[in-house]
């Protein structure tokens, strides 16, 4: 007591080692959720742009077998007209084997044609639909991400009010002046709304009084008193 001391230095620290403690067990944990965020993001853009790509050849490749299906099917149909032709001309004499036999196996070639068509049609349609089932790994992405932002701001929210109980247990000077009297010692337990310390400014004088019950009546707020000091 008696000590001089200057605005904000530090009068008193409550001891914050398990809070400390709980504050980087939060930081561990905000950090590591911080970087979960990251990857799942950087997992998003990777499923996003590898299926989107998938996705767009499949469809060029599609629309290019479906463009192939009518010219199949048109050369198929005239394939067959030669080979009834052909087979026609055989009955009345007129065909030769050689003609019946090429024209039977122009068509064979193009009916093998239009079946290689529409089984690449069929391969790239389910090429397709795997592509975009693949696509549906964004919603389960997009969905943790939504699950992790709320913990995020919640353990942001538990680390700010841990460092406000530490900074609150560290008490500092709040102007510059004398510590008249230490209420506790070091080591010892406190509890909250427990009298620590008594400081007080120099410039401003403050005079305690003890007024007895049958005089208050007479004190007012700025009401002029006389001061008698007993003292050197």
């Amino acid at each position: 007591a008696g000590d001089t001391a200057t605005a904000q230095a530090v009068l008193l620290r409550i001891d914050s080692r398990e809070a400390e403690l709980s504050l980087r067990e939060t930081e561990a944990r905000l950090a590591g959720l911080v970087a979960r965020r990251a990857e799942l993001d950087a997992r998003l853009a990777m499923v996003d742009r590898q299926t989107g790509s998938q996705e767009d050849a499949q469809r060029a490749r599609l629309e290019a077998a479906r463009a192939q299906l009518p010219a199949a099917q048109a050369e198929r149909l005239f394939a067959e007209g030669e080979f009834a032709r052909a087979v026609q001309l055989m009955g009345t004499g007129s065909g030769t084997r050689q003609r019946h036999e090429q024209t039977r196996a122009q068509l064979e070639t193009a009916t093998q044609r239009v079946l290689a068509v529409a089984a690449e049609i069929r391969n790239v349609e389910a090429q397709l639909a795997n592509a975009g089932a693949a696509r549906e790994e964004l919603t389960v992405l997009r969905r943790q991400l939504d699950a992790i932002e709320p913990m995020q701001r919640e353990l942001a929210a538990q680390r700010d009010r841990i460092r406000l109980e530490i900074r609150d247990r560290t008490i500092l000077m709040p102007f510059d002046g004398v510590v008249d009297r230490i209420f506790v010692d070091a080591g010892e337990y406190v509890t909250p709304g427990q009298r620590l310390m008594l400081v007080h400014d120099p410039a401003r004088v403050r005079v305690e009084a003890n007024v007895k019950e049958t005089d208050i009546r007479y004190f007012r707020a700025g009401a002029p008193v006389r001061l008698h000091v007993d003292a050197y």
